[in-house]
């Protein structure tokens, strides 16, 4: 998150990048990072999967969505609105612009036998274009 992106972004006045509203969103990746290494060290720890491992990337494009894809068959997929907001960094109020995921309806899809039905093509692109993404723009997170 050292790069400037559209959004989070500062509001207000004086709109535009800021590492202050940047540094927050990299602080709340961090600790998503660190709740789902945790979850996972605890399944293998109770016995209940043979091994967890996590592997974390990050690019450098804007948050624009949530995209959940379980074992290429389920998918989950859901629009980050973009709220006006103001945010506490360091004890200061700034005006931001901010993807707001926590609330998103999040719609279902899942892929069948039939590789022409639309949940079975929707699973695929979404695989596929998070495989595009994987393999070219993004890099190990130092999370």
């Amino acid at each position: 998150m050292s790069q400037p992106i559209a959004i989070p972004s500062r509001a207000g006045d004086d709109p535009g990048d800021d590492p202050r509203v940047r540094g927050r969103m990299h602080r709340t990746a961090e600790r998503y990072a660190g709740g789902i290494r945790e979850s996972l060290a605890e399944l293998a720890q109770l016995g209940l999967v043979d091994q967890a491992v996590a592997h974390i990337r990050v690019h450098g494009s804007a948050p624009l969505f949530k995209l959940y894809l379980i074992n290429d068959a389920e998918l989950f997929f859901g629009f980050y609105p973009v709220m006006r907001h103001d945010v506490t960094v360091n004890g200061e109020t700034i005006p931001t612009f901010d993807p707001m995921g926590k609330d998103t309806a999040l719609f279902h899809h899942t892929a069948t036998t039939d590789p022409d039905a639309l949940g079975s093509q929707y699973v695929a692109e979404a695989a596929r274009w998070f495989g595009s993404i994987w393999d070219t723009i993004a890099k190990p997170a130092t999370l």
